[in-house]
């Protein structure tokens, strides 16, 4: 979109100068005293790097084409166009800072992965620590049968299948009796716990690192279009004003050509600036975690 976008203002930029190319033409065929052997050779030079300008627009625009096609697999002779052909920015406002913080704070998968890390770890290191102690345990058992029709049997060293009650209770104790070996695994847990717990700062920093830096090259890059967009209106005003006073028979050409130029420059970095602007927004979501599809909502 962008190199589209390139393209039609060169395209305008060429009808421009064709334009100020026959006002000088009739003025030096007029014998205009105004017109300087300067402005024409200036005119020239400026045609000429001009061209140059629009071969390197169209090679990179041709680029653009090869490198998309190649990317999408499309067949012979298919050439990608985008749905859109203006680039124009997209629907966003910039909150405050501490906004695009919290969220990464909660939204970051990887903060997210370390955290159940930590919370696993931190089981893994109670679980160890009780293989440290004993273990005591109560039991009761209990059985019971009831047949009818059956004599009972009175005799107490005798067991009697169909007709019988009985009761049992027992406690115990278990003690793993290697100290050794379990001190050393719950050091190799601790450490591992300590560890995953650095890891966790280190991520966090990062991500307050990257949401900063992202949200400063978003705020200057918003600066940046809405200065530049001011500087064209100027720019645009000053190209009406100059082409005024030729129609009125006492403009100067070097006035013209410079106003032209200008408004050219503008308009090439107006489109540039909100490709940038449109980057930097995409990269503030994702460093804060949110989904870059979020963009659009609005449009």
């Amino acid at each position: 979109m962008l190199a589209i976008e390139i393209q039609r203002i060169l395209d305008d930029a060429n009808s421009q100068l064709e334009q100020v190319d026959e006002t000088l033409q009739e003025m030096q065929e007029e014998g205009n005293p105004d017109l300087e052997e300067a402005d024409i050779f200036k005119l020239d030079i400026f045609k000429a790097e001009f061209q140059t300008q629009r071969i390197e627009v169209q090679q990179s625009l041709d680029f653009v084409k090869r490198m998309w096609n190649y990317a999408l697999q499309t067949s012979e002779g298919v050439t990608y166009i985008p749905e859109e052909q203006f680039l124009d920015p997209l629907p966003y406002e910039i909150e405050e800072y501490t906004f695009y913080e919290s969220n990464a704070m909660q939204s970051r998968s990887e903060l997210r992965g370390v955290e159940a890390g930590i919370e696993a770890l931190r089981n893994s290191v109670e679980a160890t620590r009780a293989q440290q102690y004993p273990l005591l345990f109560l039991g009761i058992t209990g059985s019971f049968a009831h047949t009818p029709n059956r004599p009972r049997q009175t005799n107490p060293f005798i067991i009697n299948n169909s007709n019988y009650a009985s009761a049992g209770v027992g406690f115990g104790i278990r003690q793993n009796l290697n100290f050794q070996s379990i001190r050393n695994r719950v050091e190799k847990t601790e450490i591992e716990y300590q560890r995953v717990n650095d890891l966790h700062k280190a991520v966090t920093d990062g991500i307050v690192l990257e949401v900063n830096e992202a949200y400063r090259e978003a705020v200057i890059a918003d600066s940046k279009r809405k200065q530049t967009d001011e500087a064209l209106k100027i720019a645009r005003n000053w190209v009406r004003n100059e082409q005024l006073n030729y129609d009125l028979g006492f403009g100067d050409v070097e006035n013209l050509l410079e106003a032209v130029q200008k408004e050219l420059e503008l308009r090439l970095n107006l489109k540039q600036n909100t490709f940038e602007l449109n980057k930097r927004i995409a990269a503030l979501y994702k460093a804060s975690g949110v989904s870059v599809s979020q963009m659009t909502i609005n449009e």
